[in-house]
């Protein structure tokens, strides 16, 4: 349920009728919350969007393909704009890179929905009230990856999702934790060693610091760093939830992306590191196994508490 604060001004500059109909009936008797929403480009509207005041949160739909609208973005951006979420029809990945550099609050995808515009502006109200854990400004994004069965891809999606958004950024500033301590495999898809593992890392947790995490990360050859999974099976259950909360939360510190693949059982521990991530991602088949235990892996985040995280479904193999 949304958390409501006062006087909290959400300024939407939206490019069609429906988009700005869902947003309006979104926003529509939420107490506290003043929205103004109107149609137009950014490159048009520019600087006078939101008026001499910055609203609480900007919500604007954006070409990630026009530079002039890109351009007038990221000046908005750098003029102290606040809390900026970004929606696009053609959310292209040379564009998604773009927008990352940036640094914007969040993205929703079209057709916009209710609830996506309602997590948005709960986003931004924890954050005003800094109520994310602790987290700093700088910090970046870490991304929990589940499987729903096996066989879905999860872990050759992590591991090229991370050197596809390296290439040409900051490779350095992404990071792959592979979390599954019997049959993670990510060091495997990027030709790493397996030296030190998650185990070996979180066996000392009280020495578990940003400097750690960085010397015991192997460098792929994309500037991508990856925290592997143990060479053998292990355990599932030989974590502390804790300890693996503090380890994503520290990757999150030390690194702007972070992609958490993490096993296909659920435990204390599993759920414990969800709860430190901005964002969950479920990866299926499109057959029905596959469907059905995405709608598991749906139906235990809400049991479990964590139907706040915004959270998309990701759709592997599939053909044109």
């Amino acid at each position: 349920m949304l958390n409501k604060r006062r006087g909290m001004r959400v300024v939407a500059l939206l490019r069609t009728p429906e988009a700005k109909e869902a947003v309006d009936r979104a926003l529509a008797g939420v107490a506290g919350i003043a929205a103004e929403t109107t149609m137009g480009s950014l490159a048009a509207v520019g600087p006078a969007l939101g008026g001499a005041q910055p609203p609480s949160l900007t919500l604007v739909d954006v070409d990630l393909d026009d530079d002039a609208e890109m351009n007038a973005l990221a000046a908005m951006i750098a003029g102290g704009a606040g809390m900026v979420v970004v929606t696009s029809a053609r959310a292209s990945l040379p564009g998604m890179r773009r927008l990352m550099r940036l640094g914007i609050t969040d993205l929703l995808p079209q057709p916009i929905q209710a609830p996506d515009v309602l997590s948005a502006v709960q986003a931004a109200i924890d954050a005003a009230r800094g109520k994310i854990a602790g987290r700093g400004a700088a910090e970046g994004v870490a991304i929990g990856l589940l499987k729903a069965g096996g066989g879905a891809g999860t872990t050759t999606l992590a591991v090229q999702a991370a050197c596809a958004l390296g290439h040409g950024a900051d490779p350095a500033g992404i990071c792959v934790l592979d979390l599954d301590p019997q049959f993670g495999a990510a060091a495997l898809h990027l030709d790493l060693p397996q030296r030190v593992s998650m185990l070996d890392l979180l066996a000392d947790p009280e020495r578990l610091d940003a400097s750690m995490l960085r010397s015991s990360a192997a460098r792929h050859k994309s500037g991508v760093d990856l925290l592997a999974a143990p060479p053998g099976v292990q355990r599932i259950d030989g974590v502390a939830p804790e300890d693996a909360a503090a380890l994503v939360r520290i990757a999150r510190e030390e690194y702007r992306l972070v992609l958490v693949d993490l096993p296909l059982a659920w435990t204390a521990w599993t759920r414990a590191a969800l709860t430190a991530c901005d964002a969950v991602a479920v990866v299926l088949r499109l057959d029905v196994p596959s469907v059905h235990h995405a709608r598991r892996q749906l139906e235990t985040l809400a049991e479990e508490g964590l139907d706040h995280i915004p959270v998309a479904l990701i759709a592997n193999r599939v053909e044109r």
